[in-house]
């Protein structure tokens, strides 16, 4: 597939905002794909890792995680995920359990589905 089909295809992905990710990269395609391939490798999904903070109550060491994925998911695209990042984000910092166990659940759901999207479309190069 050329980066032009990759592009073409991406744009069928709900969550994924591609012109606003091309924004961040100056219009560029091959960048562009090159930072989605980068995201896919490094999402590795922390459910467990965030699952296990939450248990421990580490609440700064979760926002920081949460606040990783929000600037990543913005600079691709990925805008209401990104907003719902900037969510758990604040609500670790309140503290509020209950709003984190509200969204994390759908958000980690979303990540994982857009990080399974991109795969398809990506390959493994």
């Amino acid at each position: 597939m050329t980066n032009d089909e990759k592009i073409l295809a991406l744009r069928g992905i709900d969550e994924l905002d591609v012109d606003a990710g091309l924004r961040v990269i100056a219009n560029m395609t091959a960048p562009y794909l090159k930072v989605l391939r980068i995201a896919v490798k490094t999402e590795a999904n922390d459910k467990g890792v965030l699952d296990r903070l939450l248990a421990e109550e580490k609440y700064d060491d979760f926002r920081v995680i949460v606040h990783g994925y929000k600037s990543a998911l913005a600079n691709i695209g990925a805008l209401k995920l990104s907003a719902t990042a900037k969510e758990l984000e604040i609500a670790s910092t309140e503290k509020n359990r209950a709003e984190i166990d509200g969204k994390l659940p759908g958000f980690l759901s979303r990540f994982g589905a857009l990080t399974e999207n991109l795969k398809e479309i990506l390959g493994d190069e």
